[in-house]
């Protein structure tokens, strides 16, 4: 099963999906499609 971004960022919240990768790479250091 693949999830895509946008699909994970409102289960966690994140109306804005770009929002949801920032925030995502400033505590991972990483995108969240690596």
């Amino acid at each position: 099963m693949s999830l895509v971004i946008g699909d994970i960022s409102n289960a966690v919240g994140y109306a804005n999906q770009l929002h949801f990768s920032r925030a995502f790479k400033n505590i991972y250091g990483i995108s969240p499609r690596a």
